[in-house]
């Protein structure tokens, strides 16, 4: 898969876009949002490319906009879109079944990180991984590196900031509601490399997200997905990668996101 990294001017654009990621979180601490009371009442301002969106972590429209886009450029129009009379969010199409797993259970992750002070190592979300790091700490989700107009658009679940000793580093998370193993190295590889290809401008975001200071361009990997019987394709594919953590959940065909149990797979 072509990753795009030698297109300089699509390099460029994904720079650019980060700084203004970084405005944007710069915007929000200004605007003190609380994001611990609101993320129990299911709201959560998701920062993208060039606006805001609000955005909903219920459990019935997981990560969907409010209004017809719920885009916006500051907070106070955020929280409009949260606010206004007759604005609820959109809703999943039915048929959409194995999408919805995946992004309730995103949504989930999301919503208990907020409401811990963005500690992903918390009970019932990623408490497995405490061996693996002192802090993982939930910065961003959906984060796209290029555009409709600068592809490939690469998209990474969740980024967060890892900390092991002093090192403090970026970490990629991807989200799967299968154990299908196309792509998947591809996505965390590729993730993984733009970081590291806009690290200072990564490095800026998520520093004004999380608060924490990166001292370190090691890029962290967790792949998220359903634990069951493995096949030997799926024992491979690990054994080949090292240095992805690899995390299960429940039963895949869970009910309600509230129940999933994570464990890291040695």
């Amino acid at each position: 898969m072509d990753d795009g990294l030698n297109n300089d001017a699509r390099l460029a654009v994904i720079k650019k876009r980060l700084r203004l990621m970084s405005q944007f979180a710069q915007q929000i601490n200004m605007s003190k949002w609380a994001e611990q009371s609101a993320a129990a009442q299911d709201r959560y301002i998701r920062i993208r490319g060039e606006s805001l969106r609000a955005v909903s972590l219920n459990d019935s429209s997981p990560l969907c906009g409010f209004g017809k886009s719920g885009d916006a450029k500051t907070v106070a129009t955020v929280l409009r879109h949260f606010d206004d009379e007759g604005r609820t969010p959109r809703k999943l199409a039915k048929k959409d079944h194995e999408r919805k797993r995946e992004r309730r259970l995103q949504s989930y992750i999301i919503k208990q990180a907020l409401m811990s002070q963005r500690n992903l190592l918390g009970k019932n979300t990623f408490e497995c991984l405490s061996r693996e790091f002192d802090k993982l700490v939930f910065a961003l989700d959906e984060v796209s590196f290029g555009d409709n107009n600068n592809a490939p658009v690469i998209r990474c679940d969740l980024l967060a900031v890892g900390q092991v000793g002093d090192e403090i580093f970026p970490v990629v998370v991807e989200l799967k509601s299968n154990r299908q193993l196309e792509r998947l190295d591809d996505q965390l590889e590729i993730a993984a490399r733009h970081v590291v290809a806009t690290y200072q401008e990564a490095k800026q975001l998520l520093e004004a997200v999380t608060g924490l200071k990166l001292n370190s361009q090691r890029i962290g990997k967790v792949l998220v997905w359903p634990g069951k019987r493995e096949r030997p394709e799926t024992t491979e594919f690990r054994r080949n990668n090292p240095d992805i953590k690899f995390v299960e959940y429940g039963d895949e065909y869970y009910q309600n996101p509230a129940d999933v149990t994570f464990k890291l797979r040695d």
